[in-house]
């Protein structure tokens, strides 16, 4: 049946009604993976061989999407794991959608956060330090701190936080 929804076959509402919990997950899989081009899987795939993370953080200017952080990796990680790190950047946590896809053999771990109630002006100024922040603390780089809210309320990088913490 998910194969089915997946290529489009059958209608969404009839997936809901047989309970399908992930399909906000396989409608954004099925955006990407619907490009003719796969040079933007490619790409992603060499970043996690290089990093095990990739995070990249949307705001909500076109009003389609909410503000979001979208957290690839190479291996499984748990909500136990990754909810402890975004609550120490001081974001509030709408929701969550899990996906896990296979590209060329490979399993790519997708989480989409959506972020809830942030200030515009430092949710864009602070877009790059904290995904490379968030990065970090999930690959345990750098410790899970209070203080890595500093990312986001003073737009510090990870080296500026590191010296805040010694």
């Amino acid at each position: 049946v998910k194969e089915l929804l997946f290529l489009g076959k059958i209608d969404k509402s009839y997936a809901l009604r047989i309970g399908l919990p992930d399909l906000k997950a396989l409608s954004l899989w099925r955006r990407v993976k619907n490009r003719e081009d796969d040079s933007l899987l490619r790409a992603l795939v060499s970043e996690l061989e290089k990093e095990g993370f990739v995070v990249k953080i949307y705001d909500d200017k076109d009003k389609e999407r909410k503000n979001e952080i979208v957290v690839f990796s190479k291996s499984h990680t748990t909500l136990s794991h990754n909810i402890p790190v975004l609550d120490n950047l001081g974001l509030e946590i709408e929701s969550e959608i899990y996906a896990v896809v296979t590209y060329k053999s490979k399993q790519i771990y997708l989480r989409k956060y959506i972020i809830d109630d942030v200030d515009e002006k430092q949710w864009e100024e602070s877009k790059e330090n904290l995904s490379v922040v968030i990065a970090m603390a999930f690959s345990n780089e750098i410790t899970n701190s209070p203080l890595n809210a500093l990312a986001y309320k003073a737009n510090l990088d990870w080296r500026e936080i590191r010296l805040v913490k010694a």
